[in-house]
């Protein structure tokens, strides 16, 4: 079994609620990583138990740029989709 990580800023309401509405959260597969903000915070704000803290060794080793993202294995690569969320007006 793969897994499905994904990083998000557990401080930006957007990038909760971006998460909330994708599919990440029904797929067991998925580690959710939070590169800011509070675990405690985000856990009660997703209702679920486990909230990981993505350090500095993992966000570089994944080659991530900008939240959120999801790694995903493809084979012996790992591919990483940046998302781009719309800015409020």
């Amino acid at each position: 079994m793969r897994r499905i990580i994904v990083f998000i800023n557990g401080k930006d309401e957007k990038q909760i609620e971006w998460y909330k509405k994708s599919p990440y959260p029904a797929d067991m597969r998925t580690m959710l990583l939070i590169t800011d903000g509070s675990y405690l915070d985000v856990r009660k704000k997703l209702n679920t138990m486990t909230v990981y803290y993505a350090n500095k060794e993992i966000i570089e080793r994944m080659g991530i740029k900008a939240v959120p993202s999801v790694a995903v294995q493809k084979g012996t690569e790992l591919e990483v989709q940046e998302y781009a969320l719309k800015k409020e007006k």
